[in-house]
């Protein structure tokens, strides 16, 4: 009878241990699938990430390059307005943006003309250059006589060019062909117009990179 009780108690002790193994071995179980998806998790988010890095520099790319196709687009349009080349300017002198283009006919009472003008500002600053084509001139007005050029003669690529400095405006002419061009600057003082940093050299070589 004792061994009987032993051996039921030896049968119960073994099944207690099993169950134990068991159960531990079924928490080992979830732990792990708990783990994998934890791990999936993790790698599915790394993956979002790395995709969204280059999205974000692509959109960067896109608006700097619209800002280009903005102002070329300005150039185009301006071109559309005027029935010769627009000439764009290769030197701008150091601190000067640009601002804008535009492009315009104007009918006046001895010719008819075209005309292109490109703006840069530089703090209160202005600079800007202008290209004129006569594209009519009307007979029946007989052309008024002009006084005597006495602007400081310059060179411009082998032309002759005139500069002056008039009410704090510095001014700059030439012709290349039937295209007259001038450059101007000044500085704005509130209502006022007085003379601006950029030297003579400087609009020299700005009207020498229009060609």
């Amino acid at each position: 009878m004792r061994k009987s009780i032993l051996i039921g108690l030896s049968i119960i002790t073994v099944a207690g241990i099993l169950l134990a193994a068991f159960a531990l071995g079924f928490g080992d179980t979830r732990t792990k699938v708990n783990a994998f998806k934890s791990a999936e998790t993790e790698k599915n988010t790394t993956v979002s990430s790395s995709f969204i890095e280059p999205e974000n520099d692509s959109k960067t790319n896109s608006q700097f390059r619209s800002i280009e196709l903005s102002e070329k687009g300005a150039i185009q349009y301006a071109q559309s307005n005027v029935s010769f080349r627009i000439i764009e300017p290769l030197y701008i002198p150091a601190g000067y943006n640009f601002e804008s283009v535009e492009g315009k006919k104007f009918t006046g009472v001895a010719t008819d003309v075209d005309i292109a003008s490109f703006s840069y500002i530089n703090g209160d600053e202005q600079l800007t250059i202008k290209e004129t084509i006569i594209v009519k001139t009307k007979p029946e007005i007989e052309p008024s006589a002009l006084p005597e050029d006495t602007r400081e003669i310059v060179d411009i690529n082998g032309i002759e060019g005139r500069y002056s400095q008039e009410n704090g405006i510095k001014s700059l002419g030439w012709k290349i062909g039937n295209l007259s061009l001038s450059i101007r600057s000044w500085k704005n003082e509130g209502q006022n117009q007085t003379s601006s940093s950029l030297g003579k050299e400087e609009m020299i070589k700005m009207a020498r990179s229009v060609k």
